[in-house]
């Protein structure tokens, strides 16, 4: 039931901040984002992208770290790019907007 709200919730954060759900209560796609988020994608982020894996270090926690923040990373580009194409198309005003007027 937990996992159930935890959709939901990123669904309706999506309609507030991006004008559209996540879709995650529809399809499994982007859940993966409920485990990233937790793990400190900012923070860890900097510094994984000093560090240079070797073949061995390649099958390590902290390497399919890196690849699940290059994913989330990509899926918030995608989001973004996806609500800056409908900027026309909005009649209310959501997170994004505010974030654009004031830029």
């Amino acid at each position: 039931m937990t996992e159930w709200a935890d959709y939901l919730s990123f669904d309706i954060m999506g309609d507030i901040c991006f004008s559209g759900p996540f879709k995650m209560l529809d399809k499994p796609d982007n859940r993966y984002v409920l485990d990233v988020l937790p793990k400190g994608v900012n923070s860890l982020k900097m510094r994984l992208d000093a560090w240079h894996p070797t073949a061995e270090d390649r099958e390590s926690p902290i390497a399919k770290l890196n690849e699940a923040m290059k994913r989330y990373e990509a899926f918030a580009n995608q989001q973004s790019a996806k609500r800056l194409a409908m900027d026309s198309a909005i009649k209310t005003s959501d997170v994004y907007s505010h974030l654009l007027a004031a830029n």
